[in-house]
């Protein structure tokens, strides 16, 4: 080769720029963790790891225990994850009962305790796990990551077993939550859907407990159940706790009741675990403590109760797919059907081969045709000799006959030749024509087949899964209740408690025990509950509300003051995504809840207030308010003290517009006066006068008001929007643009800082106000507009915040600019 033709092995390779490496790899990375790491796959409702790791046991079952750190071992030659990772799978499998039989210390559910060293424990595969999980002839194989061995893609598993298990998973930009359900249900549902039935699957938790699901959703995303200890009074003064919530641990939840104590929210003496195989913590209360109040307390503050969310996420056809339990269930008892179809058929050509086999060497055998075999050369002529003899023999039998089935009868033996029995033979090959028989009527009914499958597991395993987790019924009763009478509701505003048994405490209201009420607190939070016998909604009850019995509906006012500055705010809320029994936070920073209200929706709530030096009170109307989130600040309502306000019932008046008219020297607004006409406003609506040096004043129109120079502009405040000021000196522009939301009654401000202005000042309330700059003509040329968008040369700050200047030589004239003109 020339020099010429040789490669450069100078010349450097393009390398991808760094911005195209991280997408490439980043989804790379996603589709890897979402497909072969955290999210099970449909088929067999298993994830890669868990996988793998029956596929080991499997291969090393002999029958016999193995040590886990041998299992583990074993797995790493098909997982590439390292041996943490397997571990905890293994454990996570073996504690869920139903695939691994386990010996040793495999740690504890309820405790949370971990399990020994694996070098200490052992497993095998389950009786379970060989009859519905595994089958090499119908298993699907691939090779492992680094191409030394063979794993299954999927196991042919004859069970909905992610139903059984559940699962949690959490991959890149999503997430997967099943929920365990129990055993002899999930084969009662298979079985319902099989016949065309109706049937409700329901979660079953191996920490039992009490469980309301009555917003589960079918497992889709969305839903939630709350989850409650089971938890009884052994006595005056102990609480006995029985089952734990699904997800929480005796020593997390001792934790939570002792943090409630600690906050002043319940009073214990004592708590005590004795949980060893059963859960059993004992909570012991100090002498004059209600048992039954402190039972509420317990599900209202600590772990004793807590709520799970759902979203069921599976890999289906290489993609995840988010789906319901029910289709879960549809799709597994399918395939179920499916694979017993496809064992089936395997045995039944199997069979088939038998009896074939078996009846070929029943007619050489009993027609002595091996003696036509006498003298023959040759392997060849031997067949020759062995097809002719058969020829007249065919017709006996069922399946075409090959020169591999006379190979076979000619390696028969002479011991079998002599001691052959023809009636053995026969009641044999009767047998196999029997269970050939049974296999094809199995396969013509696959369905009635499958169904007397699911029986036959929950025959043989269904005494082991009794159902843990109580069903709540708490939405039945809800139902049953309706008739109900009115009871009467009490309260005890010092200790916190709440109900219609509380007979020597406060009368609140009568009502049903359908009904919900909100208590707002002294610390400014509110508590939302269902009447009962007694509840504890917290220390310092300030205010009780009844719900009507659809909250969505209901709205809630609030007036409060803030610590800091001294004004006063107003929120209009919806009480949705509230808790029961649950405290939240109604003010954002520091405040004095003055007044709250729980109306309709569509139903206005008028208070009257006075403040301080006002010669007349001001009528302010909740429902014109927009809606807010109990996060949220709220509406500025006045920045001046209040001396007084009082609901009051609305009246014909109360939304009669006013005239209002401006006095000669332009400096006084009069209700039905003399002068120019400004127009027709709402009692309670707040208006923005602009005068002539620039200042800005906020007040209601039931108000006559004295300016201090000559009113410019009267505009009506709206809830919501950027009030845009500008005003002219020559040619330059001075603009503020601020917040509407933050003015508030009362406000008097100076919007230029004693700038002077000798041209045109403007008030704009539009999103993106407008413009129009006149300038100078130069000799004959007319100088054209310019339209400036404020909104690009002004920022919107805080009423504190500075003025904007623009400069424009030769501006001669400026005037807002409406499309269209």
């Amino acid at each position: 080769m020339s020099e010429k033709d040789s490669p450069d092995k100078t010349a450097a390779r393009p390398l991808p720029h760094v911005e195209d490496l991280y997408q490439s790899w980043f989804l790379e990375y996603a589709s890897y963790v979402i497909l072969d790491r955290a999210v099970p796959d449909i088929r067999d409702g298993l994830k890669p790891v868990q996988r793998r790791i029956l596929h080991a046991l499997w291969e090393l079952d002999d029958g016999r225990l193995n040590k886990a750190a041998n299992v583990i071992g074993h797995t790493m030659r098909y997982h590439p994850h390292g041996d943490m990772a397997i571990e905890a799978a293994l454990v996570n499998i073996a504690q869920k009962e139903f695939l691994i039989d386990m010996q040793g210390n495999w740690g504890n559910i309820f405790t949370g305790d971990r399990a020994a060293a694996p070098r200490y424990i052992e497993a095998r595969i389950s009786g379970f796990a060989k009859e519905v999980v595994f089958n090499e002839e119908i298993t699907t194989w691939q090779a492992s990551y680094d191409g030394r061995n063979k794993e299954p893609q999927y196991l042919p598993v004859k069970f909905p077993l992610l139903l059984a298990h559940g699962v949690e998973g959490i991959a890149v930009g999503l997430a997967t939550r099943i929920l365990p359900h129990n055993f002899v249900e999930i084969c009662d549902a298979s079985i319902a859907y099989l016949k065309n039935k109706p049937y409700t699957l329901l979660p079953d938790f191996p920490t039992g407990g009490v469980g309301d699901f009555s917003q589960y959703k079918d497992g889709q995303r969305g839903g939630k159940i709350r989850i409650r200890a089971r938890i009884e009074a052994s006595d005056s003064k102990t609480l006995h706790i029985k089952d734990i919530p699904f997800g929480t641990t005796t020593t997390s939840v001792i934790e939570s009741i002792l943090a409630a104590h600690d906050k002043g929210k319940i009073k214990v003496k004592k708590v005590e675990d004795n949980t060893s195989q059963d859960v059993e913590i004992l909570v012991k209360l100090p002498p004059g403590v209600s048992v039954e109040q402190t039972e509420e307390a317990l599900y209202a503050f600590t772990d004793c109760e807590v709520s799970i969310s759902t979203y069921a996420c599976v890999i289906h056809q290489d993609k995840p797919w988010f789906c319901s339990v029910t289709d879960l269930l549809t799709y597994s008892t399918e395939q179920t059907r499916d694979i017993l179809g496809q064992e089936l058929r395997l045995h039944a050509h199997q069979l088939k081969t038998k009896i074939h086999k078996a009846t070929l060497e029943s007619l050489f055998i009993e027609h002595k045709i091996y003696r036509k075999l006498e003298g023959a050369d040759s392997w060849i002529e031997a067949l020759d000799r062995l097809a002719k003899a058969f020829k007249p023999l065919l017709k006996l039998v069922t399946d075409e006959v090959v020169e591999a089935d006379y190979e076979a009868l000619l390696e028969i033996r002479f011991k079998r030749l002599t001691k052959y029995d023809n009636e053995t033979a026969e009641k044999a090959l009767n047998e196999l024509r029997g269970s050939l028989k049974e296999v094809e009527e199995k396969l013509s009914d696959l369905t009635k087949f499958t169904i007397k499958y699911f029986e036959a597991l929950k025959k043989k395993y269904g005494s082991r899964f009794v159902r843990k987790t109580v069903i709540s019924g708490f939405s039945e009763v809800r139902a049953r209740e309706v008739v109900l009478a009115n009871q009467k509701l009490y309260v005890n505003r010092e200790s916190g408690f709440i109900g219609t048994s509380l007979k020597n405490d406060e009368f609140v209201a009568a009502c049903s025990d359908l009904d919900e009420f909100l208590i707002v607190r002294k610390d400014s939070q509110i508590v939302l509950s269902k009447v009962s016998d007694k509840v504890f909604v917290g220390e310092g009850i300030e205010q009780l509300h009844i719900l009507p019995s659809q909250a969505n509906e209901v709205a809630l006012h609030l007036l409060f003051q803030d610590d800091e500055s001294g004004s006063v705010w107003a929120k209009r809320l919806k009480l949705t995504g509230m808790q029961r029994d649950k405290a939240y936070e109604l003010i954002k920073g520091t405040g004095k809840v003055l007044y709250t209200k729980l109306v309709e929706a569509d139903k206005p709530d008028w208070l009257e207030l006075e403040r301080l030096g006002a010669s007349k009170s001001w009528l302010f109307n909740f429902q014109d308010l927009e809606w807010t989130t109990r996060a949220a600040k709220g509406q500025l309502l006045t920045v001046r003290d209040l001396k007084s306000f009082k609901g009051v019932e609305e009246t014909v008046h109360f939304r009669t517009p006013l005239n209002l008219t401006l006095s000669a020297d332009n400096k006084h607004i009069t209700i039905g006066g003399k002068g120019k006409k400004l127009g027709a406003f709402a009692p309670s609506q707040l208006l923005i006068a602009l005068t002539d040096d620039g200042f800005l004043k906020v007040f209601p129109a039931s108000e006559n008001q004295k300016l201090s120079s000559p009113l410019k502009e009267l505009f009506p405040l709206a809830a919501q929007g950027v009030l845009t000021v500008v005003g002219r000196n020559k040619d330059v522009i001075f603009a503020r643009r601020m917040k509407s939301e933050e003015l508030a009654e009362g406000m008097e401000l100076p919007l230029f800082e004693g700038r002077e202005l000798t041209g045109e000042l403007l008030l704009m309330q539009d999103a993106a106000p407008l413009l129009e700059l006149s300038f100078l003509s130069k000799g004959q040329l007319v100088a054209p507009p310019e339209i400036l968008p404020l909104a690009d040369h002004v920022p919107t700050r805080s009423l504190t915040g500075a003025v904007s200047r623009i400069n424009r030589p030769g501006m001669t004239a400026m005037k807002t600019w409406v499309s269209g003109e």
